[in-house]
């Protein structure tokens, strides 16, 4: 994750970058996110609706089922 952050994308598209981090590690996350230029776009698939909204993200449900149809 800390190679991402550092390539300074544009957009940046972040699968669970929260899974198995105790609270420590999520906060370091969401600092790094944070410490992100305001230009950079971040799309993040996440279970963790809290840190979703901490990070300031705009949230989208995706319902599977009627994805698939």
């Amino acid at each position: 994750l800390g190679l991402v952050l550092a390539s300074e994308r544009p957009v940046l598209l972040l699968d669970e970058p929260t899974a198995a981090l105790d609270h420590q590690g999520r906060q370091e996350v969401l600092a790094a996110l944070a410490a992100l230029p305001a230009a950079t776009t971040l799309v993040m698939a996440s279970h963790d609706r809290d840190f979703l909204r901490r990070a300031g993200c705009r949230l989208l449900d995706l319902d599977v089922e009627a994805a698939a149809g």
